[in-house]
Order: C-alpha cells, then structure tokens, then sequence
C-alpha cells in the first residue's frame, strides 16, 4: 500500500499546488479511515477479536504478540490492572483508556508469598519471576529499602570512613574479619553527588577488592557501606534478593510477613520503545517497575499526557 500510494505521488508531483495538497489530504484521510481501535480489558480474553468494548483482548502478552497499523488506537478498560511490560512495535500509535474511573493500571509488580521462618525475624519465599539486580520491594504499597550496614540512622549517616583506594579496591581501618563481605555489593561516595556500586571479589583484612576496576580511583575520606548482603538484615522492613536460588530475604520486626502485602518488581520496564515514531500514551497509569517506567530509545514525536509513574527502580521516563 505504502509502495503504490508513492508511486501515486511522484505521478502527480507535477500537478498544480491545490490539486497536489488536495490529493495528499485524500492519502492521509485513506491512511486513518484505516486505522482500527483495539480494547483490552482484565475481565476479556485473547482469542476475543479486540475490536469493540464488548470483545476486548485481556493481556499484554496479546498486545505484543500483534502487529498493529499505522494510526492503530489501543485501550485499556479504566480501573483494571494490567501485569506485564507493552513492547511498542510499529510508528503511528496510540495507547490510552476507555471506560469510566480510575486510570489503568500497566504493573510490573508480582505478589511474594510463601514465607519460611529463618530465625531471629528474618524470613524467606521464592520469587520465581524476579531478575537480578532487583531494585524494588514494596510492603503494602510503600517501598522498603534493601539492606545496608551500616543502617542510615547510625554514625556518619550510615558511611564508614575509607581511608586509601585504587582503582580496584579500598581500605577500611578497624573492619573486622569476624564479618567478610565477599560477594556483597559496596556503594562507594567518590565525592557528595556521586556514588557508584562495586561487587566484592575478596575480603582480607581491612581491604576490599573489586571484580571490576573503577573508571577512576574513589576518593578518601567520603565513606562506603555495605548492601545486597544477608548480613545488612537487621532493620524492619529491610530486604535482600538472593540471585543464586531466586528468593527474597526480609527483615520483620513483628516476626509475621503473613500480615502484610509483599510485592517485588518482575518487570524492567512498563513500556519500551525503540526507535519508532509519532507514538500518544495518555490517560495511563505505570506501577512498580524493575528499571523504567516508560522508556523510549530514539523514534521522534513521542506524546505522554495524563499519565502517572510511581514506584520505578530506577527511572520514570
């Protein structure tokens, strides 16, 4: 169609200007009589032919799995919750709402259950979809910090001191060996806007190594501390990802997990898009993800209006 509606234009590249514009109106009017509106609902189901409120689609997974045409409208039903990240595949598209009340709700966010008592209020469950580098946990809807030593309350605003440093390691006076951080993470503060994440490769004495070198070597004296260790969990609400066997580690001061709602980002991002053009997203709600919100690598006319982000990983948009 895109061929043929070209070669039609460079026939008539010579006509007067009025019928020349007047004939291009005619292509655009052609192009969106075309374009079709698609419903999604939490109550519809995929093998639905989408195309009205009466048969709507139901999952995320069936919006991915389509390809859609240019100035193709896709609606999700207002006060439903939709789980999973929108890959935008095609130029000219629009995602929104229809229906009456809240906005949709795009989630990356999986309930945790399954709890196991480890001892001294520190409990266990399987979180089967969770990526690693998991950023986000939240305890009835508010987000709880992953574990740290020393905690943010304590001494120097929770940072030890270093006092030499290289490009691969750092040297803490006074750390104790009865503790070793191997394969824990340190956040290191090379200056007071800027800290950056190191793995521990080896724990000796009151030296840290590094798997990695630093870009550049951290500044002494502005302080480190410890996270994304089991050993950091000693604070209410605080938790730990264990990448290894795919399970969260909390902290409970009440001793109970079972009283709350345990959520954890399984979705990096909420809705991706690379490199495609003249994209509407309005009137949406994106809820708890790993990383981003939305995220859009290159493309141009790239419309977000009305729209809310809450609870990301990393970044909104």
């Amino acid at each position: 169609m895109k061929q043929t509606n070209f070669s039609l234009l460079r026939r008539f590249t010579n006509l007067p200007v009025r019928k020349y514009f007047l004939f291009a109106f005619l292509l655009l009017i052609t192009s969106t009589i075309h374009a079709k509106t698609y419903y999604v609902s939490a109550t519809g189901n995929d093998t639905n032919d989408g195309l009205a409120a009466a048969t709507p689609w139901q999952t995320i997974g069936k919006i991915n799995s389509f390809n859609f045409k240019r100035n193709d409208i896709i609606l999700f039903k207002r006060g439903d919750t939709f789980y999973g990240g929108i890959i935008v595949k095609g130029d000219n598209l629009n995602f929104g709402a229809y229906g009456i009340g809240p906005k949709p709700v795009i989630t990356g966010l999986s309930t945790v259950t399954g709890w196991v008592n480890l001892g001294g209020n520190i409990w266990e469950a399987p979180a089967p979809k969770s990526k690693n580098g998991v950023n986000l946990v939240l305890r009835n809807g508010t987000i709880q910090e992953v574990g740290r030593y020393p905690n943010r309350d304590a001494e120097n605003e929770g940072y030890i001191t270093y006092t030499a440093a290289s490009t691969n390691s750092i040297t803490i006076p006074g750390l104790s060996s009865n503790t070793n951080w191997t394969n824990a993470e340190v956040a290191i503060r090379h200056n007071r806007w800027d800290i950056t994440k190191q793995k521990i490769k080896r724990h000796s004495g009151n030296i840290l190594t590094f798997i990695k070198d630093e870009p550049e070597r951290p500044r002494v004296n502005y302080g480190c501390f410890f996270q994304r260790d089991a050993k950091t969990l000693d604070k209410d609400g605080e938790w730990w990802h264990n990448e290894k066997d795919n399970k969260l580690r909390m902290y409970f001061s009440s001793n109970n997990p079972n009283s709350s709602s345990i959520q954890i980002a399984t979705i990096d991002t909420l809705l991706r898009n690379k490199h495609f053009n003249n994209l509407t997203i309005y009137d949406l709600a994106f809820n708890g993800s790993g990383k981003r919100g939305i995220w859009t690598n290159g493309g141009t006319g790239i419309t977000i209006k009305n729209c809310d982000v809450t609870n990301s990983g990393a970044e909104a948009i």
